[in-house]
C-alpha cells in the first residue's frame, strides 16, 4: 500500500522505486572516496559534522521531492553524505587504538554493518506502524539532527592539526592506485562487497526499497563521552 501510494504520489513505476535503492547505494559507496581524502586533511570533526548536517537536510527533501527525478538525485545525494559516517567511524578507531583494542572496535563496526540491514525491515515496519513513506524520511532527517547533536557535543578532535595530510589531489589519486594494485587489499574489499550485497539481496522488496533507506547513521560509544559514528 505505501509502494502504491508513493507510486501515485510521484507518478512513477515500480522500477524507478527500485532506481532510487540503487542512487542512494552509489552514493554511499562513492562518498567514501571524498570523505576519507577530505577527514585526512580537514580533520575528523569537521567533515562529519557538514555531513551530518547535509543528511538532515537532504532527508527532509526526499519526504517533499516533486517527482521521482528529483527524489533520485536526492537520493543519491542522501548516500553520498552518509558515507562520511561509515568511513570516519573507522578513522576515529584507528586514530584512537592500536593493537588489540583497535581491532576489537573494528570488529564492532562490523558486525554492526552487516547486521543493520538484517534489521532494517523490523525497523521500517515499525516506523510505517504510524507513519506514512514521507513520515520515514522525515525521521530519518531528525534522526540525522540529533546525531549531528551528539557529534557536537560527544565527539572530539581525534587527528590534531601536526597530524593532518596536506591537500594533493595527485597523491590522492596514487595512494587509490596503489591499493588498486595490492592484491591482498582487493582480496579483502571483494570479500567484503560479496558479504555486504549477499546479507542485502534476500529482503529486497519494492516495499523494502522505499521505505528503508540504507543510509541510516548509527552512533556507538567509544570512550567516555566519545562517540563513533557509522552509517
Amino acid at each position: 500500500m505505501q509502494s502504491f501510494t508513493f507510486r501515485i504520489k510521484l507518478n512513477t513505476t515500480a522500477s524507478l522505486i527500485q532506481a532510487s535503492l540503487t542512487a542512494s547505494l552509489l552514493g554511499l559507496s562513492l562518498g567514501q572516496l571524498v570523505a576519507g581524502p577530505l577527514s585526512d586533511v580537514h580533520g575528523r570533526r569537521k567533515p562529519l559534522l557538514i555531513s551530518m548536517l547535509f543528511y538532515f537536510v537532504i532527508s527532509i527533501a526526499c519526504a517533499f521531492s516533486p517527482n521521482i527525478s528529483m527524489f533520485i538525485v536526492l537520493r543519491f545525494i542522501q548516500g553520498f553524505v552518509a558515507s562520511a559516517g561509515l568511513v570516519i567511524s573507522r578513522a576515529i578507531v584507528r586514530d584512537r587504538y592500536s593493537g588489540v583494542e583497535m581491532v576489537k572496535f573494528m570488529a564492532l563496526l562490523t558486525m554492526i554493518s552487516n547486521v543493520a540491514p538484517l534489521i532494517s525491515p523490523t525497523a521500517g515496519s515499525a516506523v510505517t506502524t504510524f507513519t506514512s513513506w514521507i513520515g520515514v524520511f522525515i525521521f530519518l532527517g531528525f534522526l540525522g539532527l540529533i546525531l549531528t547533536g551528539i557529534t557536537t557535543w560527544g565527539i572530539k578532535e581525534s587527528l590534531h592539526a601536526e597530524q593532518r595530510v596536506p591537500s594533493n589531489f595527485r597523491e590522492v589519486l596514487r595512494n587509490y592506485g596503489s591499493l588498486l594494485r595490492d592484491r591482498s587489499f582487493m582480496g579483502y574489499a571483494l570479500v567484503n562487497g560479496i558479504l555486504f550485497i549477499s546479507s542485502m539481496l534476500p529482503s529486497r522488496s519494492v516495499l523494502f526499497e522505499l521505505l528503508v533507506p540504507q543510509t541510516l547513521p548509527i552512533a556507538l560509544p567509544c570512550e567516555s563521552r566519545q562517540w563513533v559514528m557509522l552509517t
